[in-house]
């Protein structure tokens, strides 16, 4: 009787270095949020957690920022619900284990697990760009990307965010892919549902939603847009009726715009620490308005400095150095961003003539477009970096494939020219 032949046992490489990569990311995650210790709240932070903390106790949602660290005691809409919701509900699972502590540990190693996800989701996209060589390099810049692993100890939007906003862009990347396949309308509406969600917790995400249909054929793309914008309505609906009953306006996201586009239009001080503040004593209901006021009356007087701060000065400012602060880290982080983002604007680059780039080379355009209206904060630009790692590491591949083909055609030279000789000898 023939025994069958046992196949030799192989190691699945990729899945093992995934998987190394993945418990590297959740390593330098946990022993950071370790060593960190407790944190005392900033402006911003102290808001949500004030906000959150209001919500859990009086069933009421409201940001107070002129002074964060008191609750409104009514409703408003000056920031959208999406994280004051995700920290009151942490919060609650926190107080039904761990009663009379501070839950703020808890928030914060729910965003660093979180983060895992990025790293995942960068992999995948990743690979549908690159293969897997494209999918390992970018998923292991995501696992040590300094900021990726400092944010997770704010309280701020960034974290949850930055998951939602990839989970985003890579499921508009595979119905660009599929497109000559049958419609899916279910993953149309779950990918509008999943910008919607986005929008919630940072509103400037909603222009995307035209963006992203661009890039389809005729016949998909108003499909493709009237899913997506179902998606994302279904996802805004109850924030809308919401502020309707509330304030008897049509609020989609919040009210606080006028506030950081009218920081946008103090040039080179927009954190006031050269000069008076642009927003003290104006209200937030005119504070917009002011704004307008500010640009183009700085047009017609200074018309160079104002273009400049408007272009150059704030790419500068939001690109040119990451968001966080690791002082043990700090020169590592800055030249590894420099790095990832001269290698993900060099993508963009080649997204001209390789289509398959050409969404998360137009989110990180759109979206950095969007922000030069805005105060210039590289914290805005954060949520960016998962597809500008992706499109470093295409660049990275892409290069050494050029490098190991201009390699062999050399060598492969060499070696004829040593034939000939050979054979005139």
């Amino acid at each position: 009787m023939l025994r069958r032949r046992r196949k030799p046992f192989r190691i699945a490489w990729p899945g093992v270095l995934l998987l190394l990569i993945f418990a590297l990311a959740l390593f330098l995650r946990l022993h950071f949020l370790t060593v960190a210790g407790p944190r005392t709240l900033t402006h911003d932070e102290l808001g949500y957690d004030t906000t959150a903390v209001q919500l859990l106790e009086k069933g009421v949602l409201g940001y107070n920022y002129g002074n964060p660290a008191v609750p409104t005691g009514a409703p408003n809409a000056f920031v959208t619900p999406g994280y004051p919701l995700f920290l009151a509900a942490v919060y609650k699972v926190h107080g039904l284990l761990a009663p009379g502590t501070s839950p703020l540990p808890s928030v914060q190693f729910v965003q660093a697990i979180l983060s895992l996800g990025v790293v995942g989701l960068v992999f995948l996209l990743g690979s549908r760009l690159g293969g897997y060589p494209a999918g390992l390099i970018a998923a292991c810049c995501a696992a040590i990307y300094p900021p990726f692993i400092w944010a997770n100890c704010r309280i701020l939007t960034e974290p949850l965010f930055t998951l939602f906003f990839t989970g985003y862009v890579y499921l508009v990347q595979v119905s660009r892919e599929r497109h000559g396949q049958e419609p899916a309308p279910v993953r149309y509406g779950a990918t509008g549902f999943l910008l919607g969600l986005s929008a919630l917790i940072r509103p400037t995400v909603a222009p995307l939603l035209a963006v992203a249909p661009l890039g389809l054929p005729r016949g998909l793309r108003s499909r493709f847009f009237l899913a997506t914008l179902c998606g994302f309505l279904l996802a805004l609906l109850p924030w809308v009726v919401r502020n309707y009953v509330d304030f008897h306006a049509f609020i989609p996201f919040a009210t606080q715009t006028g506030n950081p586009f009218l920081r946008g239009t103090d040039p080179y001080d927009p954190y006031d620490r050269y000069g008076p503040s642009v927003i003290k004593d104006v209200p937030p209901e005119q504070q917009f308005r002011v704004g307008l006021e500010r640009i183009r009356h700085g047009l017609e007087t200074e018309p160079r400095r104002w273009v400049a701060w408007f272009t150059v000065g704030k790419l500068s400012w939001l690109w040119l150095k990451p968001w966080g602060g690791m002082p043990y880290m700090q020169e590592i982080a800055n030249a590894l961003h420099r790095l990832l983002v001269a290698g993900g604007v060099l993508g963009m680059v080649f997204a001209l003539r390789h289509p398959p780039l050409r969404w998360p080379a137009a989110v990180v355009a759109t979206m950095t477009a969007i922000q030069l209206a805005f105060i210039p904060l590289n914290r805005y630009v954060f949520p960016l970096m998962p597809a500008l790692i992706v499109l470093a590491a295409w660049s990275a591949t892409h290069a050494a494939t050029l490098a190991f083909r201009g390699f062999g055609r050399v060598h492969g030279y060499f070696c004829g020219c040593r034939k000939r000789v050979d054979r005139r000898e």
